[in-house]
């Protein structure tokens, strides 16, 4: 993840900084910059913040790239001819 380490270098934030104001350890810090280990979800949302950024922006996912993203998982509308299913 470059961009983690860019933003951490930008920010002036050594590791073990990073490590220290996050609750991870220094050996996750660096398998993630050295893209040996994928952060978990909660992971990269406190990285970001600690780094005050977004988790897409840690990713390298642009804008764009996560609202098609976001899109793609929507479910359909209904099909075709399907009736809709009244609610009480």
């Amino acid at each position: 993840m470059e961009n983690l380490k860019q933003r951490r270098l930008n920010l002036g934030f050594t590791q073990a900084k990073l490590a220290e104001l996050s609750g991870l350890s220094i050996d996750s810090i660096r398998r993630y910059e050295h893209e040996e280990r994928v952060p978990r979800a909660h992971d990269l949302k406190i990285l970001a913040s600690v780094l005050r950024t977004t988790p897409n922006e840690l990713l390298g996912v642009e804008e764009k790239e996560a609202n098609d993203m976001r899109d793609t998982k929507k479910a359909p509308a209904s099909r075709p001819g399907q009736k809709k299913k009244k609610r009480y």
